[in-house]
């Protein structure tokens, strides 16, 4: 049985998939820890969305003081 020219083609085509399947292989290793920093990038999240709620009502209560002042300074200052 002779190796016909389209056999040694297909062993070279083979040769090369599993090469770059070997190579697929390791760069995906490096993104073994790419779900844990996700879940952990998620979960500040959270914690951002938190404070910043937190935030925004801080500054809310503030402004309507601060409305309230101007129109106390406002009435002062016309008497």
């Amino acid at each position: 049985m002779k190796i016909q020219d389209k056999d040694l083609k297909n062993g070279v085509i083979l040769e090369e998939i599993r090469d770059q399947n070997k190579a697929i292989i390791e760069g995906l290793k490096g993104f073994s820890g790419v779900p844990v920093k996700v879940n952990k990038l998620s979960d500040d999240m959270e914690i951002v969305k938190s404070d910043l709620k937190a935030i925004k009502s801080v500054m809310k209560v503030h402004s309507h003081q601060l409305d309230e002042h101007e129109d106390r300074i406002t009435v002062l200052e016309t008497t």
